[in-house]
């Protein structure tokens, strides 16, 4: 198997390779809806989606049916954004901030680069927009127990990165796909977010040594990549 170079990692890449070593290794990409519903709602909070849509035609498309109509989970996207706008609070932050801001740097002399979503201008302080099902717990498979929504899809290593390459205070500014939306706000302790970066250097250091070539990468078989490169050599036993 040949192996995908990188010149750097980032919070995608890393998540991946711990979901999937293999399919992080050999840059397998997966179209997924819910990406682009979270661009859109991103887009519509900081009132760029104008923007967002005029950049890429084939976008539209994907975004708004033949009559010219919003598909409904992008309208209810467009919907749970507006719930943000309408906070005061939430518009000074914006209106202070800049967007897409690049963060690069070294973890553990490993290259990482990341692009978050709002930096204020002023403090250096950093705000990443999520857009999910709910708020509910999430079920830890390997552990055996339920943890918060953030943790269990590891944006607490996302916000530790941010932290990391010189972003300041980290924070959540996020909205569910509920038919009546619920919204958040929330920050991170700088403390809890060191001790993070203790993980997140052994997963890059982990990450780099395959795809140097000093172990072969683990599958995990239950993602899209493993799904179409299954070999089925031998049978399971029934009974």
């Amino acid at each position: 198997m040949v192996l995908k170079h990188r010149d750097y990692l980032s919070f995608s890449a890393l998540k991946q390779f711990f979901d999937c070593e293999e399919s992080a290794a050999v840059g397998f990409k997966r179209e997924s809806k819910a990406f682009l519903e979270g661009q859109v709602f991103e887009a519509a909070v900081t009132g760029t989606l104008e923007q967002f849509l005029a950049e890429d035609e084939e976008r539209k498309k994907l975004i708004y049916k033949r009559d010219g109509m919003l598909r409904a989970e992008f309208e209810k996207a467009i919907a749970a954004a507006n719930r943000l706008r309408n906070d005061d609070n939430i518009m000074t932050i914006i209106e202070n901030c800049d967007f897409q801001v690049k963060l690069e740097g070294e973890i553990c002399g490993i290259p990482f680069v990341g692009y978050v979503d709002m930096k204020d201008r002023r403090t250096g302080d950093c705000y990443d927009f999520k857009y999910v099902r709910d708020f509910r717990n999430i079920w830890n498979d390997l552990d055996r127990y339920y943890e918060s929504w953030i943790r269990g899809n590891h944006y607490d290593w996302q916000a530790a990165i941010y932290h990391h390459l010189g972003g300041g205070h980290q924070h959540i500014i996020a909205a569910t796909k509920e038919t009546v939306p619920d919204v958040g706000f929330w920050q991170f302790n700088d403390d809890y977010l060191k001790d993070e970066m203790v993980l997140v250097g052994t997963l890059a250091r982990e990450f780099m040594g395959v795809l140097n070539g000093e172990r072969k990468p683990f599958r995990c078989e239950k993602c899209d990549y493993c799904k179409q490169t299954k070999e089925l050599l031998i049978p399971d036993l029934i009974g």
